[in-house]
């Protein structure tokens, strides 16, 4: 859905459902482009317009501080039963031992994935996948540059884009 191409009567619709609490409505397919509440679909991959929060070195997701965009992720895979199966990819920043890095960002997409099933989710097949400093965003050392990498990533594998 691309949201400048929306009538106003279309965009005030959309905009009453999300104030009141309802989530609009996205139809997934394999080519889809557009957004969704606090997501970002492009292709067969679903990004976040702000990070799930994790407790510092836990998998442990901060619920008050992700809410929003999860709840919007659970809601676009329950109301799209079409997507049968997605990649929940961890990955963290550069800093600490590679090892408990990749540890962490297994167990973070593995939390995620544990959390979408819990709030509607479950008819969809979630492979948790840890990345851990291997695919930085960006290189630098500064806080910005780790926050960017920290971050969770979604694939839809089964149909996969393109089908």
């Amino acid at each position: 859905m691309n949201l400048k191409r929306l009538s106003p009567f279309a965009l005030a619709a959309i905009t009453s459902l999300a104030a009141c609490g309802q989530s609009p409505r996205f139809q997934w397919g394999p080519t889809a482009s557009g957004t969704f509440g606090n997501l970002i679909v492009n292709r067969g991959h679903i990004t976040l317009s702000q990070q799930i929060q994790f407790a510092t070195n836990s998998a442990e997701i901060q619920e008050g501080q992700s809410e929003a965009v999860l709840r919007d992720l659970a809601a676009l895979l329950r109301d799209n039963p079409q997507i049968r199966a997605i990649r929940v990819e961890g990955h963290t920043d550069l800093r600490g031992d590679a090892a408990a890095n990749l540890e962490l960002s297994q167990n973070r997409a593995r939390s995620v994935a544990q959390y979408l099933e819990r709030h509607g989710a479950s008819s969809v097949r979630f492979e948790p996948t840890g990345y851990g400093i291997t695919q930085p965003l960006c290189r630098e050392d500064a806080d910005s540059c780790h926050d960017r990498n920290r971050r969770v990533e979604f694939t839809v594998t089964d149909p996969a884009p393109g089908q």
